[in-house]
């Protein structure tokens, strides 16, 4: 039945602009008075033209009356499979992402922007206390400082602390007895104090990698919170670009119409 309708609509405005053609080579390009307002031809033209707009409001309101329908199908899919309205906003409320809810309902981007749509929900980021997040927030930054400088601290005098030299010069006795014995000491002795310079070294580069442990973190947790603002304005972005794509279809329409 849709398809015949539109076969005989097509033939109907097929058939006007034939008639339109037909009047502007036979009357309208030979004419020399040029006074198209006390024409009779520039009234029927005109008629024709209503015509061709009216026509093309009921295409536009028929096809606007289909989109309706088949968002509404979508909505009660959606619906049927456990989103609804109040479900979507306790997930925002718990802090889910929009890209989090299309992954676990199986759904397009464009699909939820209509429920949201439909719903009055477009914008909703749910609820949110900023005193009590930033307190609780401001709180724990003081404890992880207060820990780090503890840490740091012991840290530092465990650096600077000295390491005791085991190392003692033989005595007179054993040096009659065994030459060799002070230039070894000599060689152990320096040895000690290489080692001790490598130990020292090992615990200040160990408390810098500590910090850049920290930093790290700290970036990280940046970075997934700007991932999940990115993912939700992308989802709008989808919905600026596909809603662009169909008025410039819709112009491209009217102009070939």
């Amino acid at each position: 039945m849709a398809d015949h309708r539109k076969r005989r609509n097509k033939q109907f405005r097929r058939e006007i602009a034939n008639k339109i053609a037909d009047i502007q080579d036979k009357y309208c390009s030979p004419c020399e008075i040029k006074d198209c307002k006390n024409c009779d031809h520039d009234r029927t033209l005109k008629h024709y033209g209503n015509l061709l707009l009216q026509d093309s409001k009921d295409r536009r309101s028929e096809k606007k009356k289909t989109q309706i329908q088949k968002e509404e199908r979508q909505v009660r899919a959606q619906e049927m499979n456990g989103l609804t309205k109040e479900k979507y906003k306790m997930l925002k409320d718990e802090g889910k992402t929009d890209k989090e809810i299309v992954e676990a309902y199986k759904m397009h981007n464009y699909t939820l922007t209509t429920l949201k749509e439909r719903w009055g929900l477009l914008g909703y980021r749910g609820k949110k206390k900023p005193v009590e997040v930033e307190k609780a927030t401001e709180i724990k930054v003081e404890k992880e400082r207060y820990e780090e400088k503890q840490e740091a601290q012991q840290e530092k005098k465990q650096v600077e602390q000295p390491v005791k030299d085991s190392v003692q010069e033989p005595s007179e006795k054993l040096t009659e007895s065994f030459p060799e014995a002070r230039e070894l000491a000599i060689k152990i002795k320096s040895l000690q104090e290489e080692k001790n310079h490598l130990w020292k070294e090992n615990k200040e580069q160990s408390l810098r990698i500590g910090r850049l442990l920290n930093e790290n973190a700290a970036l990280e947790e940046r970075i997934e919170m700007l991932e999940k603002e990115i993912a939700e304005l992308e989802g709008q972005n989808r919905y600026k670009e596909l809603y662009l794509s169909h008025a410039a279809a819709l112009r491209a329409h009217l102009m070939d119409v």
